[in-house]
């Protein structure tokens, strides 16, 4: 397992004043082609791993002063074929323009297989974990 130039969100609180959760991009190299994500920096491969879905573009979801302030990043759980989850980034987040050209590299693409199938409520569960602010 690679981490991608890890970085930590701590320039914004949050609306609870709590500290934003640190967006995490990895690799695993036994999935190279693939790029991993996380909010917790949880790295495991036990199917609760979601992957950036690059097979589905970025939406900006808001904008300030004409430049695109928030972003709807597509996620994909290691055991669908088709993903149907987003993940919200802000442009305080060190990766905001990191995601924006790996999307500009590499979309539109289409997912690899996985072997197996995960079942809904246990792919929904693994979002909540990674993706606590998301939900």
């Amino acid at each position: 397992m690679t981490i991608l130039n890890r970085r930590q969100i701590g320039a914004r609180p949050a609306a609870n004043d709590q500290p934003p959760m640190a967006l995490t991009l990895f690799k695993f190299h036994d999935i190279p082609d693939e790029i991993a994500v996380s909010k917790i920096g949880l790295f495991e491969k036990d199917g609760a791993t979601f992957f950036l879905d690059f097979s589905r573009p970025i939406q900006v979801v808001s904008r300030r002063f004409g430049f695109a302030d928030g972003i709807a990043v597509p996620v994909v759980h290691v055991g669908q074929s088709k993903g149907e989850f987003v993940i919200g980034v802000h442009r305080s987040d060190p990766y905001f323009k990191d995601l924006r050209k790996l999307w500009k590299q590499h979309y539109p693409r289409n997912r690899p297989a996985h072997p197996a199938e995960s079942a809904g409520l246990q792919i929904a569960a693994a979002f909540g974990t990674h993706f606590p602010d998301d939900c």
